[in-house]
């Protein structure tokens, strides 16, 4: 079977941007399968099938509580949709093959008052706000109490950081201009330009994490030898050095795995643990780098 994988980073108030994508994707012959389940979430993967261009996609988007679910599930199949997946506990994918089913909105305002609710009264702004001034702590706690981060490895962390930061506050600036202005009027206002700027930055912040970062601490362990900087005479330390810098690059191909496995066989709890140690390994290395490195 062929697979393929697509960024989906879409949110509550462009979740239909979502849905064009998973229709779009039917109608090339690629059926949706699943979004991400471990540390990689914001990605859908399609596997090519012969019926998938008979498959229509809809997004249904709210919380939904553990004692609901069966009963809010049982009303989609009442209507001719069966749930597919649910994105960030927020976007319920459903899919049908028959030409008959019932839309799941016929009324632009009820999905205008759906969209509010999901953003407003279920806590996601809340959310997104708590995880802005998280970061702020964090980078505090971390760049701005420390005088001696003087290395590429973390000026190049500090710079992803800030796009984390920047990421959250576009988030959070959305839902804002879309409380003030959107409800009614969406397309009028600047809501959808921000959301693929957010779409762009969630994008560029998982590549700089995959592939950045660690190219960055080849770097930077490459020119500390050629310098004579790094601390050759010591035998354990340069093998502890190279040990650092392969759990950075080794989690790489361990994290990629376990997303691709958790993809195909969601079921699979083993596949957590793959996962954990894949993330496990990253941290650790970049963690070295970043503190006892250069």
């Amino acid at each position: 079977m062929k697979h393929i994988f697509k960024s989906f980073n879409f949110g509550t108030l462009d979740y239909k941007d979502g849905e064009e994508l998973l229709n779009r994707m039917a109608e090339k012959g690629y059926e949706f399968k699943g979004t991400g389940k471990g540390w990689i979430r914001n990605v859908a993967m399609f596997e090519k099938s012969e019926k998938a261009k008979n498959l229509k996609y809809a997004i249904d988007v709210g919380k939904r509580k553990e004692h609901e679910k069966q009963t809010y599930y049982q009303f989609y199949r009442d209507l001719g949709w069966q749930k597919i997946d649910c994105f960030n506990k927020r976007l319920y994918i459903f899919a049908t093959n028959s030409d008959n089913a019932v839309p799941l909105y016929t009324d632009g305002l009820a999905e205008r008052k759906m969209r509010k609710k999901a953003a407003i009264n279920n806590g996601e702004l809340l959310d997104n706000i708590l995880q802005l001034f998280c970061m702020l702590a964090v980078s505090s706690i971390l760049f701005l109490s420390r005088n001696d981060i003087d290395n590429l490895i973390a000026y190049s962390f500090s710079f992803i950081y800030c796009m984390i930061m920047g990421y959250y506050a576009l988030q959070v600036a959305a839902k804002l201009i879309y409380i003030a202005r959107g409800w009614k009027h969406q397309n009028e206002c600047l809501v959808p330009r921000i959301l693929q700027i957010i779409r762009g930055c969630s994008k560029f912040i998982w590549i700089a994490f995959f592939a950045f970062i660690p190219a960055v601490s080849i770097v930077e362990f490459c020119y500390g030898i050629w310098t004579n900087s790094a601390p050759i005479g010591s035998f354990f330390g340069i093998r502890w050095q190279i040990v650092q810098l392969l759990l950075c690059i080794g989690s790489i191909p361990v994290i990629l795995t376990a997303t691709y496995r958790q993809a195909l066989y969601p079921e699979k709890e083993q596949l957590k643990l793959l996962d954990f140690l894949g993330v496990f390994m990253y941290f650790c290395g970049l963690w070295n780098l970043l503190y006892f490195g250069f």
